[in-house]
């Protein structure tokens, strides 16, 4: 098989899992209005858990086959993808004004998971299921809380749609395109880049994280231009605890995963968290200008250019 027919089915993998995740976001969302969720329970899970799907199958199945630090790649180069590149694109297009609850209590609480991680290698610990299992809980209550913390606030009354049977089948069609598409991407993705001499390490903190964020890509971004910046850096937030602690202790679950061999991600995603939060604090208040966006893109071009040019 050709090195080009490879990357062409890897590409045709990850637009597989992008339209499935599509369809799933689109449906799930409907099912959650259906219910009378309040609006944030159904940003903070339905979109942040739609958009972070690809992450979770792709490190799944990553981890059944037996590629756990494959998993973990992919887990913290996601979140170093939604700070760097897309926040950082989201501000560069326009300013973005953040609420002080954003920038005081949901930014910090979507950086305080990297934790996890920093005891992990302090620890030279090893993720084990029961650990795996502590992660999942830890994001129930981190849904719990953020609903409740949100409730609070006045919602506007809404008519509810009728959730139906044919937007149940298409609900199960997406996610079914979203386990065949990242069975896809990950077979020729672990042929491709070994092929061509790339570490496991690198195609999954790198270039899987990259294909896999597309979803947050195009959501974020699509709330900017259309002048809804809370709900796209919203999104971002959710994505990343989705991903800290339901991804993460998910692939735990199948697979234990040695922290202490992932140091170079850790200090990324660490180095790139503070400088988001000096960004949403600093400068003028609660708004992340496109000075910031820059820096942050700027930021994750470095990482890629280290992590593929020296840790490779």
């Amino acid at each position: 098989m050709s090195v080009l027919f490879e990357l062409l089915l890897i590409l045709g993998g990850i637009a597989i899992m992008l339209y499935g995740a599509n369809l799933l976001v689109g449906k799930a969302a409907k099912f959650g209005r259906a219910k009378n969720w309040p609006p944030v329970l159904v940003g903070i899970t339905v979109l942040a858990m739609g958009t972070s799907l690809p992450e979770l199958i792709v490190s799944v199945l990553a981890a059944i086959q037996g590629h756990p630090l494959l998993a973990a790649g992919n887990i913290i180069g996601s979140n170093i993808t939604n700070i760097g590149l897309i926040v950082g694109l989201a501000a560069t297009l326009g300013e973005i004004k953040l609420s002080k609850k954003t920038v005081n209590y949901d930014i910090p609480l979507s950086i305080a998971p990297l934790g996890v991680l920093v005891f992990g290698f302090i620890l030279k610990s090893t993720l084990t299921s029961y650990f795996g299992i502590l992660l999942i809980l830890a994001y129930f209550a981190y849904v719990g809380i953020t609903a409740k913390e949100y409730e609070r606030q006045e919602q506007t009354a809404v008519k509810r749609p009728r959730f139906t049977i044919l937007d149940f089948g298409i609900l199960l069609a997406g996610l079914a395109m979203l386990l065949s598409g990242g069975e896809l991407t990950l077979h020729y993705s672990e042929i491709f880049f070994t092929r061509i001499g790339v570490s496991e390490t690198v195609v999954g903190a790198v270039l899987l994280a990259f294909g896999t964020s597309f979803p947050e890509l195009v959501a974020t971004l699509t709330g900017v231009v259309k002048k809804n910046p809370q709900i796209a850096i919203g999104n971002i937030l959710g994505s990343n605890v989705f991903n800290s602690l339901f991804v993460l202790g998910s692939t735990a679950l199948f697979a234990p995963v040695q922290v202490n061999k992932l140091l170079p991600e850790i200090i990324f995603l660490g180095l790139m968290s503070g400088l988001f939060v000096l960004a949403a604090k600093l400068g003028r208040k609660h708004i992340l200008s496109k000075s910031e966006g820059i820096a942050l893109f700027f930021a994750y071009i470095v990482y890629v250019c280290i992590m593929t040019l020296i840790i490779n």
